[in-house]
């Protein structure tokens, strides 16, 4: 039996906590870093900042795509609810 030491068994299950960059987030959502800025400049994306990076934790990503399901991202864009 495999040996895990205490951070690996931490990583594993926090995998969903995990914070994804910018572009993370767009290549997951099928478009484009600026477009990610301006569903989070509606308010419609919640994020953590680290400096002038900013991230988008896995959990919050996912909650956002099930609440966005059936619905046009597009409109999330251009700001049409």
């Amino acid at each position: 039996m495999a040996r895990v030491n205490s951070r690996e068994k931490y990583l594993v299950e926090d995998d969903a906590d995990r914070l994804m960059p910018l572009r993370e987030v767009a290549a997951r959502l099928a478009t484009s870093v600026p477009s990610v800025r301006r569903i989070i400049a509606g308010n419609h994306l919640p994020v953590v900042r680290n400096g002038k990076r900013t991230y988008v934790r896995k959990v919050t990503l996912d909650g956002f795509l099930m609440e966005l399901e059936g619905r046009d991202l597009a409109d999330l864009i251009t700001g049409d609810r």
